[in-house]
């Protein structure tokens, strides 16, 4: 079959937003506002839009009975990129339905569908912008850069989200987790994880931070506003980011601030094939000899 331009050029820019389902839309919007550092650009009896730049919304919070995911929206390259996605879409006999509209959504031109373990996808085209910048914070919020999914299968995932969404493997640890990247050519935008949690579950996402002062500032503030927690500071061994995560206890969802996010400017790149140990996860922790050393001193290894 001859390359086609849809073959070589992304589909999808970026990682758009998040739909999350909340208990307590009043006090998950003081967490994201107040602890997170967004702004909430609209709020509706129960909908509420937060934004860390001049895009609508990075987040959308909804009122429900139960907490999750609701749906995951990414920007599309362009209206061609869009069109061939829904030819992929119907050429494997997936559903799709029209997406969003401006006045309820704050997107046009825009598609729903499914994946394999049931994440919810939009793809849309444009999202509204807002004329003003989001107010200064103190913290340099940079983009809603990537969110990581609980699946059955990493393998089975990787393959639908490249073959439908043009998505390109950037790294792989072993059968357990799968980094995806798209246009922008972070690391990654979306990541996979299999053997824990519920398939089709939202794991943490990740907002990309000016600098390690930032992400210090972050961690001071949620130290103070007696959050704990998730991870401390760490130096991911595949994208090379530093972060630390908070958890939004109330939605069991994760919430990561980082920096050094590596791009990836080689297009034939196929990513590696990690093996699976504590220094893949945080480089910090390979240290030679230390757990010879912890168990001197009587530590724990």
């Amino acid at each position: 079959m001859p390359t086609t331009r849809d073959d070589v050029q992304p589909l999808v820019n970026g990682l758009g937003y998040l739909a999350l389902g909340v208990t307590d839309l009043a006090a998950s919007v003081a967490f994201y506002r107040d602890v997170c550092q967004l702004d909430v650009t609209e709020q509706r009896e129960d909908i509420a839009f937060l934004r860390g730049d001049n895009r609508h919304h990075w987040l959308r919070l909804e009122q429900r009975d139960t907490p999750g995911l609701i749906r995951v929206g990414f920007e599309a390259r362009d209206a061609r990129a869009l069109d061939e996605v829904t030819r992929r879409l119907e050429q494997r006999s997936i559903q799709w339905t029209l997406g969003g509209t401006i006045r309820a959504d704050r997107v046009s031109q825009s598609i729903r569908f499914e994946d394999i373990d049931g994440i919810a996808i939009e793809l849309y085209e444009e999202m509204v912008t807002v004329p003003t910048s989001a107010q200064p914070s103190g913290i340099g919020l940079d983009l809603m850069l990537h969110a990581v999914f609980n699946v059955r299968d990493v393998a089975a995932s990787r393959n639908f989200w490249s073959e439908v969404l043009g998505f390109r493997r950037s790294d792989q640890i072993e059968d357990l987790a799968v980094f995806m990247r798209c246009g922008n050519r972070y690391h990654h935008s979306v990541a996979f994880l299999s053997g824990g949690a519920t398939a089709g579950t939202l794991d943490h996402f990740a907002l990309l931070v000016d600098g390690i002062d930032d992400v210090m500032r972050m961690r001071t503030l949620a130290e103070y506003c007696g959050i704990s927690l998730q991870h401390d500071l760490v130096r991911d061994g595949a994208s090379g980011a530093i972060a630390v995560s908070l958890r939004d206890g109330s939605n069991d969802i994760g919430v990561e601030f980082c920096t050094g996010h590596e791009q990836i400017e080689d297009d034939s790149y196929g990513g590696r094939l990690l093996m699976a140990s504590a220094g893949t996860g945080n480089v910090w922790s390979a240290v030679p000899g230390m757990a010879a050393g912890a168990r001197r001193v009587g530590g724990r290894v």
